[in-house]
């Protein structure tokens, strides 16, 4: 199998291609690829079990990315291995045990178990981990495993709860912060309002003051022709006092 791999890979390369692979290093490669996109589909798995509502396939690859690196402190970087292994039948048929065993059983870091290689297409030295059948007798799974799987499950479960939490008081913060921008943008509206209503007052009384003034003028030692100003302006302000309504 890795020959024909090398075969292709020199195939697609080229003649003039200068790095020197062996089969050996395209399989530890792929076991490599393997080991890391298993834990990824486990963490997949555990938030497929646990569906939120409203939540899309699309949802469940971002959380799965995230509970990743949270309990690997590392990122997953082998997505697209993932997005082309998930279409292929015979890579997906090593999650499936021939007593139907549940995913994920007997595993000690989270990882679904494989099949003997007389049912998958997967290189010789695939091994079926403890839990698995290996020539129809299935191994149990040992008591300290099974607690460590269940405290794993227990905390992926919190990550994502918590995280789930999280996105709440985001929004309802959020939204109390857009509510107290409204609120402080109207206060200035009003401040703003009061502000060129107490400045029209004050325009206002001062015009008023200077009418009185007029009006209370002595035209007796004025000039005849300052006192016919002075009538003429007082004859005006008369008339705007009874067209307001105050004379």
């Amino acid at each position: 199998m890795w020959n024909r791999v090398l075969e292709i890979w020199k195939e697609k390369m080229g003649p003039h291609h200068k790095i020197a692979r062996s089969n050996n290093s395209f399989q530890c490669h792929w076991h490599q690829i393997r080991g890391v996109v298993n834990k990824f589909v486990a963490k997949y798995q555990q938030l497929e079990r646990h569906p939120q509502s409203g939540t899309n396939k699309d949802d469940l690859v971002v959380k799965a990315l995230r509970l990743y690196e949270d309990f690997y402190a590392t990122p997953f970087k082998f997505l697209h291995c993932w997005e082309i292994l998930i279409k292929n039948p015979k890579w997906c048929s090593q999650f499936r045990t021939k007593t139907s065993a549940p995913i994920g059983q007997g595993s000690d870091n989270g990882i679904p178990p494989t099949l003997n290689e007389s049912s998958t297409a997967m290189p010789e030295d695939v091994l079926p981990p403890n839990g698995s059948e290996l020539d129809g007798i299935v191994r149990p799974e040992g008591r300290k495993n099974c607690k460590a799987k269940k405290r794993r499950l227990h905390e992926g479960k919190d990550v994502v709860d918590a995280l789930n939490k999280l996105q709440t008081t985001l929004e309802k913060q959020i939204d109390i912060n857009q509510a107290s921008m409204q609120m402080r943008e109207q206060v200035m509206m009003k401040e703003i309002e009061l502000k060129e209503n107490a400045q029209r007052l004050r325009e206002e009384n001062q015009r008023r003051q200077h009418q009185l003034r007029i009006m209370n003028q002595d035209l007796s030692k004025l000039s005849p022709s300052v006192r016919a100003s002075y009538g003429v302006m007082q004859a005006k302000i008369l008339k705007e006092w009874e067209s307001a309504g105050i004379f």
